[in-house]
């Protein structure tokens, strides 16, 4: 079983700094993030529910470009279904560009 999150946020409108916001409409964009698409390479479980929750998290790394928090509610470090949360930090096209994992063991 693949994990996968879809950013689907309703429309995604990228202002020129690089900002992402919602607002009621179509999707205009969207990138997937898996273990598999999206430059994410981080390990993942097949329970662990990756992108059961999804959050902006704004810019916390100060180059621009909004980030997101995903949930992985199922993850076993150190401990059964003990969850984890991932921060993505993206890059302009909304891959990733690096992540941190915050967890029991990380």
């Amino acid at each position: 079983m693949k994990k996968i999150i879809l950013i689907n946020l309703l429309c995604i409108t990228i202002l020129t700094a690089n900002v992402a916001f919602a607002q009621l409409g179509n999707v205009v964009s969207y990138q997937k993030i898996s273990d598999t698409q999206g430059n994410f390479t981080g390990i993942l479980d097949d329970d662990d529910s990756f992108g059961f929750r999804i959050g902006t998290i704004g810019d916390l790394n100060n180059d621009g470009v909004a980030d997101i928090s995903v949930g992985a509610q199922g993850d076993d470090d150190g401990g059964t279904d003990k969850g984890a949360l991932w921060l993505l930090f993206l890059n302009p096209d909304g891959t990733v560009n690096s992540y941190q994992k915050i967890s029991d063991t990380q």
